[in-house]
């Protein structure tokens, strides 16, 4: 990942009106970087995708279509935590690849549709989505910033479960931190025999609680000098 990138899309972010709701301004975001004109994210809940946020109600049944159908590019990206990049909804590939939504989406004014999954490490928390009403195929630049958005996105839905109020300060840090964090994270989930998502709350909330940057709560628990309480 492109330090660059991740300071630019960080900066775009925090350019957007602050008075808006964390996922619309996500959203936004995502519809700037990817030149679309919708865009969705949802959580991942087990084989349900729980929306967040969406630009507009049409969006978010394309999204909530997909997992009632079981299949469709963002299913496909959260079932095999890959991009998924279609630039015609409907081609006859595009058909034959997922049957029962392609129809619905082109219907519903679907032309091109892109899915990043969200995930911090190896933790998936769910799927940035966005789609076009035309075919279109985003520049590889376009991509390359989606992927970056979808990381930073995961950042902010865990800064956010933790309950840290200064997003800016908590994700400044991230990307010099993450090795450090995502290995942390994995400690403490066998060791309290959670999840890596929820791992990753309980750090962030430890950090947020005893005013230590999260590097050095990663540091000591990756060394054996700090367990987490069950």
């Amino acid at each position: 990942m492109s330090l660059n990138r991740w300071e630019r899309i960080s900066a775009q972010f925090f350019e957007t009106d602050a008075d808006r709701p964390v996922g619309e301004r996500l959203c936004a975001l995502a519809c700037m970087v990817l030149n679309t004109h919708c865009a969705s994210v949802g959580l991942l809940s087990g084989n349900h995708l729980i929306p967040v946020a969406a630009t507009d109600d049409i969006t978010q049944v394309l999204s909530d279509q997909q997992f009632t159908l079981g299949d469709g590019p963002v299913f496909e990206a959260a079932r095999a935590d890959t991009p998924i990049v279609v630039a015609d909804l409907s081609s006859a590939e595009a058909g034959s690849r997922w049957p029962a939504f392609a129809p619905v989406a082109t219907e519903l004014g679907a032309q091109a549709a892109f899915a990043f999954p969200l995930r911090v490490g190896a933790a998936h928390l769910g799927v940035m989505a966005a789609y076009h009403h035309s075919p279109v195929i985003p520049t590889p630049d376009a991509v390359a910033d989606a992927m970056v958005l979808a990381t930073f996105a995961a950042d902010v839905m865990i800064a956010i479960q933790a309950g840290e109020g200064q997003l800016s300060e908590v994700l400044a840090s991230n990307f010099s931190t993450g090795s450090e964090v995502h290995q942390a994270a994995g400690m403490v989930s066998e060791q309290l025999g959670i999840s890596i998502v929820e791992a990753l709350v309980r750090l962030r909330s430890y950090s947020y609680a005893s005013g230590r940057p999260l590097s050095a709560v990663a540091r000591s628990v990756a060394q054996g000098h700090l367990f987490l309480d069950p």
